[in-house]
Order: C-alpha cells, then structure tokens, then sequence
C-alpha cells in the first residue's frame, strides 16, 4: 500500500506493516458536537483494533494535561468543568496539550474524521503530524483503513445509539 504524508512524501507499507510499525492516532473534531463526538472516536477505534490496527483514541485513551504537566483522567477533567473550576478554554488547552504529547512521542500516522477541517484543534494534531512526516488517513477516503462496509457498520451503530439515548 503506498502511504502519503502531508508533506507529499510516499512510503510503501503492506498491511502487516502498518499493523505493525504503525500507531494511529485518531483525529476529528469534538467542540461543539453531542458528548463532544466521543462516540464516533471510540467506534471508529474499535472498528480499526478490531482490523489489528494499533490506536490512540483521545476520547478514550489520553489523558489531559493540566499545565504544568499534571496528568488527569478525562472524567477529572469533565468534573471540574462542571463544577466551574476550569473554564471550557482552559479545559480544551488540557485535552490538546495531552493529545499533542501523544501525537509526537507515541504515534507515527494519523487517521483524519469528517470534518478535521473544522476542528482547531485537528488541524494542529494534523500539523505535528506532518512536521513529523508521518502518513495521513482520511475516514472515506481512497486510502481509508476501514472498508465502506466497515465505515456502513460504524454510522449504523452511531445512529442506533443515538435512538437509544433519545
């Protein structure tokens, strides 16, 4: 499979390879979206580990950073937000600075939801990304990891989710 970076580089990669030597990192937007779109980035990290994929899914898996460098749990973070300790901006700042880390020390490829484009902070995990020249996944894209009946699965699950909890 050939694997394009930001930067325009190409890099040859089977697919034991990527299962391999790749660690994913999951990037789309949350701000704005119902429980901040951490359904969509769990299925979608479900749906590639269960392909042998190795992910980071910042819904899930990294904790925030509170400055300083203070690891918390995202729930923490959540309750002081509520509990007005912690502005939403300063709040955001947590969770990039915690998803930054991740992107340069343990991660070397990036998979992109719909709509990146639109996320602040996306579009910087995309940019270290591409600092890095790692390679770039784009969700429906021609170089998606997941299959469009696999993607077809993952929004079926979304929306009989979103039935539930209606």
């Amino acid at each position: 499979m050939k694997l394009k970076t930001q930067r325009g580089d190409t890099i040859e990669m089977t697919q034991k390879e990527i299962k391999e030597k790749l660690c994913i990192y999951i990037s789309g937007p949350m701000t704005g979206y119902k429980n901040y779109n951490y359904p969509k980035f769990q299925k979608i990290a479900a749906a590639l580990r269960a392909k042998g994929y190795k992910v980071l899914d910042p819904a899930s898996d990294i904790p925030p950073m509170l400055p300083g460098g203070k690891v918390i749990s995202i729930d923490e973070l959540h309750q002081m937000m509520d509990n007005g300790e912690i502005s939403h901006k300063e709040a955001w700042r947590c969770f990039l600075r915690g998803d930054i880390v991740a992107v340069m020390t343990e991660c070397n490829a990036i998979y992109n939801l719909k709509n990146h484009k639109a996320s602040k902070g996306a579009r910087f995990e995309r940019t270290c990304n591409a600092r890095m020249d790692y390679p770039e996944f784009f969700e429906g894209g021609e170089n998606d990891l997941l299959s469009p009946k696999e993607l077809a699965n993952v929004y079926a699950e979304l929306r009989k989710e979103e039935k539930l909890n209606k």
